[in-house]
């Protein structure tokens, strides 16, 4: 059974609001500090490649996942998602941050936290890896 709205804990719906949200939200009156789902495509990363123009690509998959079927684009740095803590001074600050993984999910939790850090300049590949396969087969 659900509960009615008025049952369930304000906390509660704050942290299912953030999760569904993609962050925290802004108090009233508040301006917001960034923008929660900045978005790349894979096709507009894959010619900005092209041109010469690709932003730094952060790759938070494990070590194990760039052997696999998707394999690793080369200009990717890789830090596995668990580690950005300790290896955030290997991520710029000073330019435009592209952050992938296998689909998108653990790309945008980096986000999160890489914000929560002061990061401003981030992008999530949309669709991840699986997204970079696809707009390589056209």
């Amino acid at each position: 059974m659900i509960p009615k709205p008025w049952q369930v804990p304000a906390t509660v719906i704050a942290v299912m609001v953030a999760w569904a949200g993609g962050g925290c939200a802004p108090q009233v009156g508040e301006t917001p500090r960034y923008d929660l789902k900045p978005v790349i495509t894979a096709s507009e990363y894959l010619s900005r490649v092209e041109s010469g123009t690709a932003p730094f690509l952060l790759d938070v998959r494990e070590p194990e996942e760039l052997q696999g079927p998707l394999g690793a684009l080369a200009s990717a740095h890789n830090i596995p998602l668990g580690q950005i803590s300790e290896r955030m001074e290997e991520i710029p600050r000073d330019r435009e941050v592209v952050v992938v993984c296998r689909s998108g999910s653990r790309s945008h939790s980096a986000i999160q936290w890489l914000q929560s850090q002061g990061y401003t300049r981030l992008r999530n590949l949309e669709g991840g890896m699986l997204a970079i396969r696809e707009a390589g087969k056209k």
